[in-house]
This record gives C-alpha cells, structure tokens and sequence, in this order.
C-alpha cells in the first residue's frame, strides 16, 4: 500500500509536533499551579525553592514545559522531565494484600 506509506511519512512529524507541544503544555501547567498558584489547586502547598515538591519540582515542570513547547534541548529535557516523573511516588503501585 504505497498510499498508506506515504500518508504516514507526511503526518508523522506534524503528529509528533502536536504530541510534544501539548505534554509541554501539560507540564507547563502543573509547573505554573506549583510556582504561581495559577490555576488554584484546591490543595496548594506554600512555594519553598530548597524543597523537592513544590520548589526543585514546580520549577523543573515550568522551564521544562516551556523548552519543551518552544522545541528548544527536546531530548536533554524529556531525559530530566522523565527522571523527575520516575523519582514521584505512587500510591497506584502499592498492592492492598
């Protein structure tokens, strides 16, 4: 199917264009409700900088999400973004047995 092979290869960088910008924005968000307090969480903890959640975490996820909407380091800054998401802990993990 050489219609199918050419469609893929001429949407695939806009498609992963599109899947880039928006975890940028995801995570740009989550740094914004961190550092800003915009938007509210309804359970918002004070920002401290020498702390890992908020201070390290909130500002990693806003430079982070910011370099990741622009396109700027993509690789060295899902490479950092993705050790902070592995370093959280999980309450979803932890069997009830």
């Amino acid at each position: 199917m050489p219609g199918f092979a050419t469609l893929r290869l001429s949407w695939e960088p806009r498609m992963l264009s599109i899947l880039r910008i928006m975890v940028g924005l995801l995570f740009l968000e989550h740094g914004l409700a961190k550092i800003l307090d915009f938007p509210h969480p309804p359970n918002h903890a004070p920002y401290a900088l020498f702390t890992l959640n908020p201070g390290l975490q909130g500002l990693l996820e806003l430079v982070g999400g910011f370099l990741l909407v622009l396109g700027l380091f993509t690789r060295s800054v899902a490479f950092v973004l993705r050790a902070l998401i592995r370093s959280r802990p999980s309450n979803s993990c932890k069997s009830d047995l």
